[in-house]
């Protein structure tokens, strides 16, 4: 502070000493400083408005007053000054309350730094104070301007509502300023004039596309539209980052003209210049009820905006994707784009391709373009019953020359003569992998949903069949039968079209009696493809399972292979299996796994697949199994084609690298892939007892299957991550390879523990510290051996990195990402030096992680990449012949066969699930300490919208009621600022599987209840803030609820963990009420959750707090195991967009969040017209606890 005006400074505490303290210090930073000492809170409350303080300090043990009870009334009373509380305990979430409560700081007086903390955090919170008085004067500034202009200055809010307006409105309109404020911008404008001028008034662009000097029509005070007075209009939006705010604008009485007609004269048509269509990207998605005449004035014409001008139109659109065709109308059209909107979900994404065919009378024009945006668009005139239609704007892409000509001229014929052209559009298919193969839905033409005569109250709901899982087209003889007391006593033969773990086709004779809703079924499998039952079960081969009829449909001709089997006149049924014993579930899931893998039971394709791919296995020297996938053309490749061996990285299976295999396949290579031992998928060993020398032995194993199988064919290996570093220790000696491609090789493995625990594990080793099993670069295994073994065997350092490649004699390539937080550019660079001249290549990825899962067009870009520098090496004379591209559809089937394998090896039991979940969530608990989580839980509380009374909100998978937690305290807040009055509360209901997390859950709730009302007591009262219950609900079965239960559900890190997802969605689409909001969370394929073990361990401060955020790590561990292993599966955007349009959901928006590490959902229910509530909350008789 200046001499002039030193610093006041009121210190509330009890302590002599620390008074003492603080003085000095204080008064050593800020000379001349005023300090004026006070001993309870009662004297600071009455010293507070003795004078104008810069800082008032309180301590934290007042008497008689905490700081919660004193902070409000401090603020009341002291308005400019700069709270500080000196804070007993390092407890952020009374940080937290504390500052919501009127606190400027909390600084913890504990700390070793507390006396040097307090004058900086003292000159930081007066530099903020000094901002607000700014920001206050400049504010005074402003108004006391407009108060003086003779133009109008106006602002709206984002709904287009006034929220100022200047004294100006007065003589030009005859409202107040204060009539005004509150209503809508609609109010002022004529009836009869169009939509789009009303988009001058509440402008939302900004910069050049801004509204200037445009005029337009205005009512006046109790006027008619024949007395609307003419104004000129600047207007232009106000935006927050990418959120919309509102409109400022300045109104003035427009300057006359001969040509003006006067009050009561009608304005000849003539005389309204045409205004160039506004774009629908432009239009917010809310219609006022009336809109401006818009004149643009003539001595200053409306310069066109965009790059090319758009004509606005209405032409007959018709599109198309995969069969499926919706109708819909092109808004508008110019040389560089087009916008269309449809009636329906369409399956579409962002820069998905295009083809356009403009039809006339004379031919067909067609452009290839690209989707740039989607979006909703309300308040069109004969849109679809009053929905929003969807909204996309394409842009044009490749037009040459003659193509942009002929396009301009039918442009101009369309000014003259519109209508006199249809569109026909077809989107691209998107590259989907697998997941195109495996939703689907059941058409209502072809099927019929089975109705049983007297439906039990939970059966009534049921909707029709919901599957997500791969099925396996074969025909096995199965044993139908009532499975329903009161059904009669019948058995009918039957034999399967099609079968999964979660259900099947059948086809059977239609002469039986009718069956129930439920049925038994007992399937005979050949010999040769039966499993064997567990110890203690009757031997048997026959599989029993229970099902539940979902639909029913006459076969009207008979197949070539029932002859003989079936009689004339079956009937085919789609059953969904009820897995009421886990034993029954494992012999299943074992039979479907020997189905897919045997070469006689593959699903006939359409067209013959050009690739195979061949499971096998060696042995490495130790004797354990490996698992081997040998991939190749169809048609015999010469003698002495290259092998190439993908060796996969440190966490990674077989499975991840299909595409890359496929496309080496695809181009004249032999390909190995594998599993390694002791390590996830299908090789033998678990990844506890993982190694980097087991790694090496496998990989050596590999080479000499490859040399005694293929002894004229030159090998080259392609290594990942640790595998990377395993290889170049491996072929620093062995001379074997003629190529070795690293991609994202790990170099220096201390250094990448440390960039990833933020801890050297490998120098506490060595000082003696002993860790056990713990999460190593996200897996949890025996960090002792590993580490002990990596040292053994020289892994460890960059020096020793340097030492095997300074060794090696095989010419190497490699590839590096740009933003590789697991490995150091530099320390890249100096392995390049040792390799010399035996790198022959060395390619940056720009923007790329260290796992290129995590982007897929990188991913693919750079496998074509590394396939051209392979056949530089092994097909010099074809290296410059176009690559030959894998069939999506071949690399999805495979996808799916060895997820579905890996499912079926390490398929959890119920109770096994339970058992995990139960574990998993006891430590879960920490996470809630997470920024990174508590950032999860806000976005899905915005997301959810604002929530009304008596509201019923869903959390399925409740867990341990983090969400229902989060929302108790936003309740709390919420209702404290609301105006006083009786309301009914939200009902939250929490439903999970797991009865321990019930119980944690309602323990949590009451805890947070408790002390909510500590905190607010004379605001709170019990059953005020959240009316809540509690189910055990198992999601992979029928939800007990009504259809239309629920106002908002939210699925928090769930959905990635169910065996059918997308029967689980539907479930959920059916008791969501129309109209209500879906948001659902799920962990980004390969996710790279150390990333918020980093960002939790760098806020932490305590030795607990870094135990806790190992605690998480760990955790995380097993989630990426059991995605390893196929058990979980994680979703992409894509994935995530199709899901939901396939279960019913409308408009699914798409966010990162978690660190980057997990997508949050949010979509809605189409609107219907809702069904009555009901009184209470409908639940089956299962257990459940209120609260």
């Amino acid at each position: 502070m200046s001499p002039a005006n030193p610093l006041t400074l009121l210190l509330a505490n009890e302590q002599p000493e620390e008074i003492k303290l603080i003085t000095v210090t204080m008064r050593r930073y800020y000379p001349g400083c005023r300090v004026e000492a006070v001993y309870s809170g009662e004297e600071a409350l009455e010293w507070a408005v003795k004078q104008d303080w810069h800082v008032i300090l309180v301590d934290e043990q007042l008497p008689r007053q905490s700081e919660q009870d004193i902070l409000p009334e401090l603020r009341r009373r002291s308005p400019n000054a700069a709270i500080i509380v000196l804070a007993e305990h390092d407890d952020v979430s009374a940080a937290v309350q504390g500052m919501r409560a009127g606190a400027d700081f909390f600084l913890f007086k504990k700390s070793s730094v507390y006396l040097s903390e307090l004058p900086m955090v003292t000159k930081e919170v007066l530099e903020k104070r000094e901002l607000r008085a700014r920001l206050a004067l400049a504010q005074d500034r402003y108004h006391r301007l407009i108060e003086i202009l003779t133009d109008v200055a106006y602002e709206l809010d984002a709904e287009g509502r006034f929220t100022s307006v200047s004294p100006g409105i007065v003589p030009l309109l005859g409202y107040t300023p204060q009539e005004l404020t509150g209503t809508h911008y609609s109010k002022l404008l004529p009836p009869d004039d169009p939509q789009k001028s009303a988009r001058r008034f509440d402008e939302r662009r900004t910069a050049e596309r801004a509204t200037r000097q445009v005029e337009l029509h205005l009512l006046p005070k109790g006027g008619i539209a024949a007395t609307a007075i003419t104004v000129q209009i600047n207007a232009i939006g106000l935006y927050n980052q990418q959120q919309f705010l509102g409109t400022v604008g300045v109104l003035r009485p427009s300057p006359a003209r001969p040509s003006e007609h006067s009050p009561g004269q009608t304005a000849s048509p003539d005389r309204l210049s045409s205004v160039s269509a506004v774009s629908p990207g432009a239009l917010p998605l809310r219609a006022p009820d009336t809109s401006p005449l818009l004149h643009e004035a003539p001595p200053l014409p409306k310069a066109e905006r965009r790059r090319s001008p758009r004509l606005a139109l209405r032409i007959e659109t018709r599109l198309s994707l995969n069969g499926s065709a919706w109708n819909g109308t092109a808004l508008n059209i110019s040389l560089s784009g087009i916008f269309m909107v449809f009636d329906g979900v369409v399956p579409v994404s962002e820069n998905q391709l295009i083809k356009l065919g403009l039809m006339s009378e004379v031919g067909v024009l067609e452009i290839w373009g690209t989707v740039r945006g989607i979006r909703e668009v309300s308040g069109l005139e004969n849109g679809p019953r009053g929905k929003p239609a969807l909204g996309l704007a394409v842009q044009f892409t490749g037009l040459q020359t003659t193509e942009e000509m002929i396009l301009a001229s039918l442009l101009d014929s369309l000014r003259d003569q519109p209508g006199t052209i249809k569109l026909r559009a077809m989107l691209n298919p998107q590259d989907t992998g697998d997941l195109l193969l495996e939703v689907s839905s059941l058409g209502a033409a072809d099927h019929q949903t089975a109705i049983h005569p007297d439906p039990s109250p939970v059966e009534e709901y049921l909707n029709p069949e919901r599957r997500f899982a791969a099925r396996v087209k074969v025909a096995i003889p199965a044993r139908v039968e009532p499975g329903e007391p009161s059904a009669p006593n019948s058995q009918s033969t039957a034999v399967t079209t099609n079968l999964s773990v979660h259900g099947a086709c059948l086809r059977l004779q239609s002469r039986m009696k009718p069956l129930g809703r439920r049925c038994m079924v007992r399937l005979l499998p050949p010999p040769a493809y039966a499993t064997e039952p567990a110890k203690g079960l009757e031997d048997s081969s026959e599989y029993t399972v229970m099902g539940e009829i979902i639909w029913s449909t006459p076969l009207t001709t008979e197949p070539a292979d029932l002859k003989g089997e079936l009689s004339a006149g079956t009937i085919r049924l789609g059953l969904r299996f009820l897995h009421f014993n886990d034993e029954g579930q494992r012999r299943l899931a074992e039979l479907i796994g020997r189905f897919l893998t045997s070469p006689a039971r593959l699903e006939d394709w359409s067209e013959e697949t050009k690739l195979v791919s061949e499971l096998m296995e060696c042995r490495n020297e130790k004797g354990q199994r490996i698992a081997v996938y040998h991939d190749s053309p169809r048609n015999t490749l010469p003698p002495g084609s290259p092998v190439v061996i993908i060796s996969p990285g440190y966490g990674e299976t077989k499975k991840e690298y299909i595409t890359l295999a496929y496309y080496f396949a695809s181009n004249g290579f032999q390909v190995l892939r594998y599993d390694l031992t002791n390590h996830v998928g299908e090789s033998e060993g678990g990844i506890e007892h993982s190694t980097l020398s087991s790694m090496r032995r496998d990989l050596s194993a590999l080479l000499s299957f490859a040399q005694r199988t293929w002894p004229a064919s030159p090998i080259s290996v392609v290594a990942t991550s640790l595998a990377g570093r395993v290889a170049l220790k491996l072929l620093a000696h062995d001379r074997r390879v003629k190529l070795l491609v690293l991609l994202t090789c790990i170099v220096d493995v201390q250094a990448t523990l440390l960039a990833v625990h933020q801890e050297d594990h490998i120098s506490a080793y060595l000082k003696g510290s002993k860790r056990g099993l713990m999460n190593v670069l996200g897996f949890t295994l025996d960090a002792d051996v590993w580490i002990a073994d990596a040292i053994k065997e020289g892994y460890t350092d960059l020096q020793t990195t340097k030492r095997d490649a300074a060794q090696m004699r095989t010419p190497v390539i490699l590839f590096i990402a740009e933003n590789d937080a697991w490995v150091s550019r530099e320390s890249v660079k100096e392995v390049q030096a040792a390799l010399s001249s035996k790198l022959t290549h060395a390619y940056l990825i720009p923007e790329a992680l260290h796992r290129l899962h995590e982007n897929p067009r990188k991913a693919r870009a750079v496998i074509q990449h590394l396939l051209a520098c392979c056949r530089d090496e092994f097909y010099p004379l074809s290296a410059k012949a176009d690559i030959q591209e894998p069939s999506q559809r071949e690399i999805g089937l495979q996808n799916r066969l060895e997820r579905e394998r890996a499912r079926a090896r390490h398929h959890m039991a119920k109770t096994d699930t339970v058992e995990f979940w139960r574990d998993y969530l006891s430590h879960f608990h920490y996470i809630v300490n997470s920024s990174d989580y508590w950032h999860l839980l806000d976005q899905i509380y915005s997301l959810m919208g604002r929530i009304g009374e008596g509201e019923r909100i869903l959390d399925a998978g409740c867990g341990n009621g983090n969400f229902g937690m989060f929302l108790l305290i936003n309740q709390a807040y919420r209702q404290q600022n609301a105006l006083r009055g009786k309301c009914e509360p939200p009902h939250y209901v929490g439903i999970d599987f797991v009865p321990n997390a019930l119980v944690q859950v309602r323990r949590n709730l009451e805890k947070v209840t408790a002390d909510l009302q500590g905190k607010f007591p004379t605001v709170l009262t019990p059953h005020s803030l959240l009316r809540t219950s509690f189910g055990l609900v198992d999601l992979h079965m029928p939800l007990p609820f009504r259809d239309e239960q629920f106002d908002r559900i939210v699925c928090n890190l769930v959905l990635s963990y169910l065996d059918d997802p997308l029967f689980t969605l539907r479930e959920l689409l059916r008791v969501l009420a129309p109209n209500g909001r879906l948001i659902l969370t799920n962990l980004k394929p390969h996710a790279d959750l150390s990333q918020v073990y980093r960002n939790f361990l760098q806020l932490a401060q305590r030795p607990e707090e870094v135990e806790e955020a190992k605690e998480i790590l760990n955790n995380s561990g097993k989630i990426k195991q059991c995605e390893s292993n196929g058990i979980f599966r994680f979703f992409d955007k894509q994935e995530l967009t199709m899901l939901l349009t396939s279960s019913g959901a409308v408009h699914p928006r798409i966010y990162s969040t978690f660190a980057n590490q997990a997508y949050i959902v949010v979509a809605e229910k189409p609107g219907t017209v809702r069904k009555p509530k009901a009184s209470a909350l409908r639940l089956s008789p299962q257990p459940r606890t209120e609260a």
